[in-house]
């Protein structure tokens, strides 16, 4: 199983409303090819946190409608929850800075979050789920 970061910002909800993750062509879309049902993705938005995890349930495909006000997004995959999160419930990932491996110096916490697609360990993967868990209860 492979465990991906999706930074989707502005696009998080419609994602979620749509079942659908999609990215533009060049290196994301490379990346989404590699995804295989079962595959998981963990989405954070920017500034707001960690807002839920997502198996994939259709692997790569091409699609030009429009689902997102910014732009087409062609390259998809179809998605379902694994775990849900409301805005309001999204978790600060500055309450695991110090706990995930793939933030390598603290104080630029930020930097970790840049790569769309990147990989996350298995450990990243268990702590951010239980504290989206947490959230749940």
């Amino acid at each position: 199983m492979k465990i991906k970061l999706a930074l989707a910002a502005q696009n998080t909800e419609k994602c979620f409303e749509s079942k659908t993750f999609g990215t533009d062509d060049g290196i994301r879309a490379a990346k989404l090819v590699e995804l295989s049902i079962g595959d998981v993705i963990v989405f954070y938005k920017a500034k707001e946190g960690f807002a839920g995890i997502w198996k994939v349930v259709k692997p790569y495909y091409r699609d030009t409608s429009k689902i997102w006000d910014d732009g087409v997004y062609p390259n998809r995959v179809k998605i379902e929850p694994v775990i849900d999160l409301k805005p309001s419930q999204y978790v600060d990932a500055r309450t695991m800075v110090d706990d995930l491996k793939m933030v390598t110096h603290p104080l630029y916490y930020g930097l970790a979050f840049r790569q769309n697609l990147a990989d996350i360990s298995i450990e990243d993967y268990e702590l951010i789920k239980n504290k989206m868990l947490e959230k749940l209860k």
